[in-house]
């Protein structure tokens, strides 16, 4: 698998486009024309999808979160090419978004700390 080609993003279970979920992702996606995402949840399509930086899951969990509030299931998914070239899709655990997450957040929170005691005399 190379890792440059993986993408992650997400689709709602549910395919029937209602206000909340248009109102919501109009937040999110203000260039994107509602019809076209109302065309998206209806097809199955991802409402979104990034590489695995860490602003794009930032984004994919906020959007996951907020989605959760407004009662609307979504659905977590990573895609790859495969060796034979086809492209791959599976389930992406919850903690496969949120471990890295994490584990920036506290990256930056012990630089910050490191920075901190360096400026201090």
């Amino acid at each position: 698998m190379a890792g440059t080609d993986r993408r992650m993003g997400l689709r709602l279970r549910d395919p029937v486009a209602g206000a909340a979920a248009l109102k919501l992702l109009r937040k999110y996606f203000p260039e994107v024309p509602l019809s076209e995402m109302k065309r998206r949840i209806t097809a199955g399509e991802p409402v979104f999808s990034c590489g695995g930086g860490i602003d794009g899951r930032k984004t994919l969990a906020k959007l996951e979160r907020d989605l959760a509030r407004a009662g609307l299931q979504a659905e977590l998914y990573e895609e790859w090419t495969s060796p034979d070239g086809g492209r791959r899709t599976a389930p992406l655990p919850r903690e496969n978004l949120y471990n890295p997450l994490r584990r920036y957040a506290e990256i930056a929170r012990q630089v910050d700390r490191e920075m901190d005691q360096e400026a201090d005399p």
